[in-house]
């Protein structure tokens, strides 16, 4: 499976649940390396998806990227599946960190 496939099926989800907006953060010579692929708010709570397809694991510059959106009071995570999207944003609703 590619990543652009898994981000695309990810995306059309999210921004399919109310109260989200989601979008693929495009890699270009003025962006900063390292940024996750997916960004977005949901229910005002803002959050940073890196994809990885299984097997793939974080850069070392990645996992920093997330650490500082993480420090910064995003919700942060890596996602191989729509399942684990899910997974983490279901794990939020029930134990959300103010």
């Amino acid at each position: 499976m590619k990543e652009s496939y898994l981000v695309n099926k990810i995306l059309k989800f999210l921004n399919e649940v109310p109260q989200c907006k989601a979008i693929k953060r495009h890699g270009s010579p003025y962006g900063r390396k390292g940024e996750p692929d997916i960004t977005g708010s949901f229910c005002g709570l803002h959050f940073e998806l890196e994809v990885k397809v299984p097997g793939n694991k974080l850069t070392p510059l990645q996992k920093v990227r997330l650490e500082e959106w993480q420090a910064a009071g995003s919700l942060v995570g890596v996602v191989h599946s729509l399942k684990e999207v899910q997974e983490l944003f279901y794990q939020y609703l029930l134990n959300p960190k103010k």
